[in-house]
């Protein structure tokens, strides 16, 4: 998944600073590949929602994308906790996000598995005002 950062190929996201919660290391490996590729500056990869808030507090990414399946659960009150700090976030899933009835879910962004370069990054510069 390759992709050039701004231009013709693109909205420009250098520097946007980028958290990735993701249980798959593969997954996460070529998620933060892309993102670097599209100019993003990758805080971290977590693969857990515990200690992620901390991470977050800690970091102040411009967006988190946030898998709902992480190692330790659904993440859906991570989005909530997200949603309340005031820290932007993409839900990152293969799944249909009918299947969740979670109040801090409805109106997320959402990037679905696999991934495509170019959605992700009219994603994440709408998310960010890029």
């Amino acid at each position: 998944m390759k992709a050039s950062s701004g231009g013709a190929g693109g909205p420009d996201l250098a520097g946007v600073r980028v958290l990735v919660a993701e249980d798959e290391a593969i997954v996460a490996f070529d998620l933060e590949e892309t993102l670097r590729s599209l100019g993003c500056s990758v805080r971290d990869a977590v693969s857990s929602g515990s200690g992620l808030l901390e991470l977050v507090r800690r970091e102040r990414p411009d967006v988190v994308l946030l898998d709902l399946g992480l190692a330790d659960g659904f993440a859906g009150p991570i989005a909530a906790s997200l949603r309340a700090e005031g820290v932007p976030f993409v839900l990152t899933t293969g799944y249909p996000l009918r299947l969740f009835d979670e109040p801090a879910l409805r109106g997320a962004p959402v990037v679905v598995k696999p991934y495509d370069a170019r959605e992700l990054a009219l994603t994440l510069a709408r998310v960010t005002g890029r």
